[in-house]
């Protein structure tokens, strides 16, 4: 009988600590594989050469904007350029010869000119005459014709009075036909010779023995179709080198940029990583410095999965750096199932490695209250403690731990009474 009360306090204290227990498992859930994490930004080179003037040293602030490294372009290929100045070369010569040739069918083409102007005032001159004389004649053969006809009537009134035989008479009607004819011919032969002056006047030359124009002309015309062609030539190559030129400034400029490089960061950070280092020998492509973004830091924690169900995004949760005293306030994000591939070569920290049951939760958090900077590297890679904060029915749960450890006690004080 003295072994009861014993028994009852020992049963009292069991079912303080279940109660304690029970309930304290009912509002929180704790965690200690967490971490600050961040996002980190790989730099490239983006062209050929050697590393000169960075990376800055890991744990320097960096803005958006400002140089990480300088790259100068030893090993740039500069054929094309070469090729591009070489057919401008070219084309210059091509111009030039052109100029040369046109210059000088130019003179030729003048001389040409000259020498058809002479061919026609001389030919001019010569027909001027050649009217003029005929006219001449024509007038004296009039003449001729006026006193053939004076002799004709003559002859006919004495042919009336027998004076004259009928032979005579004939003669005289056929010397005035003849000078007739004859003036037709002169006639003609003026108005032939005019018709050939006036062709001259318009480039044409009519007579026998040669072409509608003379030689100096149809090599003028040649001279005229050769001139066309080259100057289309010469406008077609000019085009050609100021399009080149257009082209060599531009590869030129390309050049200038590859031969000095200068490296950017994208975004404001925090040096994570150098991956290079000055004199280093980098093609494009090579990997510089990675850039860690202090703006964006968050809260990487696996826990169990089973305690997803527990948890809500929103949720708030009481964190610490693990040996700190002080609590502060995270806030759930997202969540990410233990099937879930989470490896991340662009993460700053490593989490702890997930089981086979194991979920990804990922909390925000106000670093730059906590004093996140350069010296620190924004906390970045600092384990955290983590406290979530379930909403559930605390009093049901504790009710009914209580009522099992009761239980539990009154069978073991039934037990110790019958013993």
């Amino acid at each position: 009988m003295k072994i009861r009360p014993v028994r009852a306090i020992f049963s009292i204290s069991v079912v303080v600590a279940t109660m304690w227990a029970v309930a304290n498992s009912a509002i929180t859930t704790p965690s200690i594989d967490a971490v600050v994490n961040a996002e980190v930004t790989v730099v490239r080179s983006l062209v050929e050469g050697v590393v000169e003037g960075g990376p800055p040293r890991i744990g320097t602030i960096i803005e958006a904007g400002e140089r990480v490294a300088l790259v100068k372009g030893a090993l740039v290929d500069q054929s094309f350029l070469g090729e591009l100045r070489t057919e401008h070369l070219s084309l210059e010569a091509r111009q030039t010869s052109l100029n040369e040739e046109i210059s000088s069918l130019l003179a030729l083409r003048n001389d040409l000119i000259e020498r058809i102007e002479r061919y026609k005032k001389s030919m001019t001159k010569a027909l001027e005459h050649e009217i003029l004389g005929g006219e001449a004649e024509r007038a004296s053969t009039e003449a001729n014709l006026n006193r053939a006809v004076s002799e004709l009537d003559r002859a006919e009134k004495l042919y009336e009075s027998d004076v004259v035989s009928k032979k005579q008479l004939e003669d005289a009607h056929f010397t005035v036909e003849d000078l007739k004819g004859q003036i037709q011919a002169k006639s003609a032969g003026i108005e032939f010779n005019r018709t050939r002056r006036d062709a001259i006047a318009t480039g044409s030359f009519l007579g026998g023995g040669h072409n509608d124009v003379p030689y100096s002309q149809q090599r003028l015309d040649e001279l005229e179709l050769r001139l066309t062609d080259l100057r289309a030539l010469r406008t077609e190559h000019a085009h050609r080198a100021d399009a080149i030129s257009q082209q060599i400034q531009v590869e030129t400029e390309r050049l200038n940029d590859r031969q000095e490089f200068a490296v950017m960061s994208p975004l404001n950070g925090i040096v994570w990583r150098r991956l290079t280092k000055p004199d280093s020998a980098v093609v494009i492509g090579t990997e510089i410095a990675e850039i860690a973004s202090c703006e964006k830091t968050f809260i990487d924690v696996v826990i169990d999965e089973k305690e997803l169900a527990k948890i809500s995004i929103g949720q708030k949760a009481s964190a610490k750096f693990v040996g700190a005293d002080r609590f502060w306030t995270a806030t759930v994000r997202s969540m990410r199932g233990a099937g879930a591939v989470t490896a991340d070569r662009l993460l700053a920290a490593k989490p702890k490695d997930r089981g086979p049951q194991e979920a990804q939760v990922i909390l925000d958090f106000n670093a730059a209250d906590l004093g996140a900077g350069a010296d620190n590297f924004c906390h970045i890679g600092r384990n955290v403690e983590l406290i979530f904060n379930v909403d559930t029915n605390v009093f049901g749960v504790v009710l009914a731990a209580i009522k099992g450890a009761l239980e539990k006690a009154r069978l073991g004080v039934a037990t110790g009474g019958q013993a």
